[in-house]
């Protein structure tokens, strides 16, 4: 019964075509900071650099789990539902295994660009202005949002989980920001009733949808 709950959770309120669309667009936001400042908008750069920031920078350092670990995930788990949907067409496979690969790549993604950005600050770079920063983040929660919500939502539980783990690493970036810690404290609590929001929303779509069911 539950399997089937998933199954019609990825046909009708999403489509297998759309997951792996929403994992691209994922990925590529995730990997524009490389694009933009590492490869100074050129294309041609852009592999290589992305295969040197998968390299870790010491041992002890955390870069092992948050680069190479964290990096090489988020890439296998987008060529893996490309290669489920776009080459095998096996939608059954697909739609088995859709949240635990939605969670991997967003959770990884994360990870990855958070902690890249943080390695390869060159140290006379400009910090963002507070304006500017807090702009890009409520830009960036919306399109968030109306992804986890409208296009290809997840079910309740395993969003408040996604969300739970992607925490530390946003904590992690604001704390190397041009943010105070009040600041970064203010953030936060609104961070967590926003995605409180979230999961009590989704929780009484799916809801409703058993009921129906």
């Amino acid at each position: 019964r539950e399997e089937a709950f998933r199954g019609f959770l990825g046909t009708h309120r999403a489509t297998p075509t759309t997951d792996i669309w929403v994992m691209l667009l994922w990925f590529s936001m995730g990997n524009l900071f490389l694009f933009s400042k590492l490869c100074k908008w050129n294309i041609i750069l852009f592999p290589g650099k992305f295969v040197s920031a998968l390299l870790p920078t010491g041992m002890f350092d955390g870069s092992i789990l948050t680069r190479t670990i964290a990096g090489g995930m988020g890439l296998f788990s987008l060529f893996y539902s490309c290669y489920l949907v776009l080459v095998r067409r096996d939608v059954a496979t697909w739609l088995a295994r859709r949240e635990t690969l939605h969670l991997t790549s967003r959770i990884t993604c994360s990870m990855f660009v958070g902690y890249v950005q943080h390695l390869d600050r060159s140290p006379g770079d400009v910090p963002v202005d507070k304006t500017t920063y807090v702009f890009r983040c409520i830009v960036l929660q919306i399109v968030h949002t109306i992804i986890s919500l409208v296009v290809c939502p997840l079910r309740f539980e395993r969003h408040a989980l996604t969300e739970m783990l992607r925490l530390p690493g946003k904590v992690f970036y604001w704390s190397i920001s041009s943010l105070s810690t009040s600041e970064i404290v203010a953030t936060l609590v609104a961070l967590l009733h926003i995605e409180a929001a979230e999961t009590v929303y989704l929780w009484r779509l799916e809801r409703a949808l058993r009921r129906g069911a």
